[in-house]
């Protein structure tokens, strides 16, 4: 390893990063997915959908 020249403490840290930015982005598409199958084809209502986001922030 002495061999390497790599600053490991650097590496691991944007690994680490890369690996949380890559779960947050397969939660959200998770969410996605489960709003979509909610909603029927032509019965959306934006109005409901922005009520719903306000009320939870």
């Amino acid at each position: 390893m002495s061999k390497v020249k790599e600053d490991w403490a650097s590496y691991l840290r944007l690994m680490i990063e890369q690996r949380i930015r890559k779960d947050q982005i397969v939660e959200a598409s998770a969410t996605i997915d489960r709003i979509r199958w909610k909603t029927k084809r032509g019965e959306y209502s934006a109005i409901r959908s922005i009520r719903e986001d306000r009320d939870r922030a």
